[in-house]
């Protein structure tokens, strides 16, 4: 079974939960109007209100095999469903129901049912990890870094349970896997022990290309390092990817309609937003203006898509004098921001001028964040495929901010650019909404702190 028919089947039982925990509060509550108009009533509403949690539901990673379910994701996720239900119920007319205790029940009945079927589906995934065995094949610390993540994540549903190419003595080699030190062993061992999955570096494949080909008829699936990064673990590993492997993947990278769709989305947002957006930003103006001295607005040049260079505008969050001895990044809990300043970068409030950029098209809502001009020469010279990042327009946010918010050195901009890359072999129009959920969930996890 496929990693995505898993989500899909994870998704369309949890739909039916739904549905099934409905029934049960409507039973409980109208056992005589049941079969009627009104249970068809309530079946139309709460279907896309389902389906708005389903939303939220892959938003909190909870369709990811990667991520550990734990009890403060599921908590969060229902309050947030509880909320969006509230919501709607109260501010759409047409999807007036009363009394709206029914939707209270429901999500005491849903999260219980919920919770149930994920214990099992969490127990059921841990035994299927003891039998999708991987073989790898090199001798990496790429490699050595992919066991680890493997070994951490065993809802990923693998075990490296053999190596090719690594030699015996390495410390992160555990007694349980076994060495294969001639190639002409490959497919006998992978016959004999049932081997799935055969994961191989880069540098490897000349090498062992024939025996790789020889297992064409045993249906083995035979990943690429970065391939598996890609499908397994949200990042694309830059070190260990050569050129060959973009070429094949990125091919699709300017889709027109996703394109089209994307901005017409982001000027939608802008409009009907609004409101929001300047009731927010005239606060923001105000603590900025009250809280030190200085202007209420700051910019500076950012490189965009095709490296073409824009103005940033943002809300001041640092002193005045903040670079007066040049371009540097910020840091964690950097000196130079001021106290109103720290509040607002980490309720993103201080990004709200950035809805000119969108408007003017500089930017989308969703996107790489776009870095400086006096940075980018240098990572373009010391981290390979930096400039593929530029591909597409930089972002509010993007899948970087939210899986490694913080980068003050060369090797943290290598491993948010993996993140980047993810996203630009992998956008599309439901991994942005996922996006955009997540960083609501990360902006309201630090509002709580």
């Amino acid at each position: 079974m496929n990693s995505k028919f898993k989500k899909l089947l994870l998704a369309v039982v949890d739909y039916l939960l739904a549905f099934f925990s409905l029934f049960i509060v409507l039973y409980i509550r109208y056992p005589d109007l049941l079969g009627t108009e009104f249970l068809w009533q309530h079946i139309q509403i709460f279907s896309w209100l389902f389906l708005v949690w389903l939303l939220v539901f892959y938003a909190w990673d909870l369709y990811s095999f990667t991520v550990k379910w734990n009890s403060g994701f599921l908590v969060s996720a229902f309050i947030i469903n509880l909320g969006i239900g509230v919501t709607l119920f109260y501010a759409v007319p047409s999807m007036e129901i009363t009394p709206k205790t029914n939707l209270v029940l429901l999500i005491i009945i849903y999260a219980v049912l919920f919770i149930g079927w994920r214990g099992l589906v969490s127990f059921f995934l841990k035994q299927m990890a003891k039998n999708r065995k991987i073989l790898a094949i090199g001798n990496d610390e790429h490699l050595i870094s992919l066991m680890n993540r493997i070994k951490a994540n065993p809802k990923i549903g693998f075990t490296i349970t053999a190596l090719y190419g690594m030699e015996p003595g390495n410390e992160a080699i555990s007694s349980s896997i076994y060495l294969i030190n001639d190639k002409s062993e490959l497919k006998a061992y992978i016959e004999k022990e049932g081997i799935e999955t055969v994961v191989v570096s880069d540098k490897w494949y000349g090498g062992v290309m024939k025996e790789l080909y020889a297992l064409i008829p045993l249906g083995i699936n035979i990943y690429h390092l970065a391939t598996f990064h890609d499908l397994f673990l949200d990042s694309i590993p830059i070190y260990a990817t050569s050129e060959v492997w973009f070429l094949d993947h990125l091919r699709n990278v300017n889709n027109t309609f996703y394109n089209l769709f994307k901005r017409f989305q982001d000027i939608l947002i802008c409009v009907v937003f609004f409101p929001v957006i300047l009731f927010f930003g005239l606060i923001a103006a105000l603590l900025v203006k009250f809280s030190s001295r200085g202007p209420i607005f700051y910019s500076q040049m950012r490189v965009g898509k095709d490296e073409k260079d824009f103005r940033i505008y943002k809300f001041r969050s640092m002193r005045t004098d903040a670079e007066k001895d040049g371009a540097q990044w910020s840091k964690k809990n950097d000196s130079r921001i001021t106290p109103i300043g720290s509040f607002l970068r980490s309720t993103r409030l201080d990004e709200l001028p950035q809805v000119i950029n969108i408007l003017k098209g500089d930017m989308s809502f969703v996107g790489p964040r776009p870095e400086r001009p006096e940075f980018v020469d240098g990572l373009a010279k010391e981290i390979p495929h930096y400039h593929l990042r530029h591909l597409v327009r930089p972002g509010l946010t993007g899948w970087a901010q939210i899986l490694f918010p913080y980068g003050d050195s060369i090797e943290d901009a290598a491993r948010k650019l993996e993140y980047d890359l993810y996203y630009l072999k992998n956008k599309s129009i439901l991994l942005d909404i996922k996006i955009a959920l997540k960083t609501i969930k990360v902006v309201l996890g630090k509002m709580g702190r």
